[in-house]
């Protein structure tokens, strides 16, 4: 049996850690979104559920109907973006689904801002530090003020 050599035991060693940390972040992320949408009075398991989650945050601040709305944008670009044979007119549809997907996105971001008491400088926070912001949001001080 072979033994393995210091730089593949170092390698696995930092292959280990950045496993444990993401497992660690992720985990954190649920617990913050499961507190978002505590303090908004909605069950917080729905933050568990994909596609139920971004439907229950966007109703926490906008309608649950533009959840569904960013959803099909995002699916949209998603899918024409990987169709290699598209057309011109084909490949402008998924640039602009996109386009409005992250409209979308950034009108939500500032929303749900505003629907915790914060301003547009959280709001612009939320899009650039999404995953912090969240975490501030859902383990902080914020209180749920309604929706925006």
């Amino acid at each position: 049996m072979e033994t393995l050599s210091g730089g593949v035991l170092f390698g696995l060693g930092i292959a280990a850690v950045y496993g444990i940390a993401g497992l660690v972040w992720y985990i954190l992320q649920v617990v913050a979104d499961w507190r978002i949408l505590s303090k908004a009075g909605r069950p917080g398991w729905q933050s568990l559920i994909p596609i139920l989650n971004i439907c229950a945050e966007y109703d926490v601040c906008w309608t649950g109907s533009m959840g569904i709305v960013y959803l099909v944008l995002l699916l949209a670009a998603g899918i024409i973006g990987g169709l290699n044979d598209a057309g011109g007119f084909v490949q402008t549809v998924g640039r602009l689904s996109g386009a409005a997907g992250a409209l979308v996105h950034v009108l939500q971001s500032f929303k749900l801002s505003r629907s915790f008491g914060h301003g547009i400088g959280f709001g612009i926070f939320l899009i650039l530090f999404g995953p912090l912001a969240r975490v501030i949001l859902g383990l902080g001080r914020s209180r749920y003020c309604g929706r925006s």
